[in-house]
């Protein structure tokens, strides 16, 4: 980036010179020279030490509005609301607080809390601040976990690249398991930051396929990194919701057992015309084929039956399979109705599955 001269129009567009605008405000924000090589640790101590310093800064009375407003846009109602303590909300909604969100007044709380404590941390604090600043949560896969051995992960989205942070695993953790999480690389040694969201190697397509659709009707699109920048929220909000449809699915119980099955067979002319017409059907829907066989399935009329009737289309026959004899002659009615001279001979059978 070019130096501005400080006597020159400042560029953005104000009409003051540059010293008397933003210089000020740049040279805060912008990484300061790299300090003496330091380990692994002390660079964990000064993230832990600007976290602890973030942290009071959030609870300062003039922080509060933007804390109520973002706490409801991070944990909607849909998924239970807020939690019921500052204590119990986790460290992934504080990072996402300070660094990621874009406040009314323009900016972030980190861009506030450098503008009036910056000039007084330390060089090491003001490198690591520097960075968070333009860190993003991004997802990643466990390659390798051992406890107590160092963690081997890839990225998930984007460069796939292998990441080896400075940390040591917690404890085992299978091969697949996904990591919500902000990586930060002061001086080349890459620190997690503390927030971060968990998902079983299970959850894999499911979150793929939430991130993907969010990002089409969000971002049309856009890069990942700045998609994670600007809705690094979804992470949490997604497991969230997951936590909501496991609870529902616990307090409804295991579905009904279907008690009878109610078959019929009929002997089909002209197969085709047939399965063009059965398509056309109300509530039926195509699962796919299996050789010659077309496999469908029906939710028929107005029944009960909280179970949908399968039916199986063969060049030369069509197989309907029901959960109850209302189901089946509800089905039967329609396609006999239907289908009429294409039917040349009917069976029906009635057992106990």
């Amino acid at each position: 980036m070019a130096t501005i001269s400080k006597n020159a129009p400042c560029p953005c567009g104000s009409g003051k010179k540059y010293k008397l605008c933003c210089q000020a405000k740049d040279e805060a924000a912008a990484p300061p020279p790299p300090s003496r090589a330091a380990s692994p640790e002390q660079y964990r101590a000064a993230v832990s030490e600007l976290w602890g310093r973030l942290l009071q800064f959030v609870r300062q009375p003039a922080v509060r509005p933007d804390l109520g407003r973002a706490l409801g846009e991070y944990f909607p109602d849909d998924v239970g609301g807020p939690p019921p303590s500052y204590e119990a909300t986790p460290a992934d909604f504080f990072e996402w607080l300070v660094f990621d969100r874009r406040r009314k007044e323009g900016g972030t709380l980190l861009d506030v809390f450098l503008g009036e404590k910056g000039a007084r941390l330390l060089l090491r604090e003001q490198e690591v601040c520097a960075l968070l600043r333009a860190s993003h949560v991004d997802l990643f896969e466990v390659k390798d976990a051992r406890k107590g051995e160092p963690l081997v992960l890839g990225r998930v989205l984007g460069d796939g690249v292998e990441v080896r942070p400075f940390e040591r695993a917690a404890g085992d953790a299978p091969a697949g398991t996904l990591l919500a999480a902000r990586l930060v690389q002061p001086s080349g040694t890459g620190l997690f930051t503390q927030g971060r969201v968990v998902f079983p190697p299970g959850e894999r397509e499911p979150l793929l396929a939430f991130l993907e659709a969010e990002r089409a009707k969000r971002w049309g699109g856009s890069a990942w990194p700045d998609f994670f920048k600007a809705e690094g929220g979804l992470f949490r909000l997604f497991f969230m919701r997951r936590i909501v449809e496991a609870r529902r699915r616990a307090e409804a119980g295991p579905p009904p057992e279907p008690k009878v099955l109610a078959m019929a067979r009929y002997d089909m002319l002209e197969v085709e015309t047939a399965l063009e017409m059965v398509r056309g059907f109300p509530g039926m829907q195509e699962k796919g084929k299996e050789g010659e066989r077309v496999l469908l399935s029906w939710k028929v009329g107005k029944t009960d039956d909280p179970f949908p009737a399968d039916v199986v289309v063969t060049p030369r026959e069509l197989r309907l399979t029901c959960f109850s004899r209302e189901t089946l002659r509800a089905a039967r009615k329609t396609l006999e109705a239907a289908l009429g001279r294409l039917v040349s001979h009917r069976e029906d059978e009635f057992r106990t599955p």
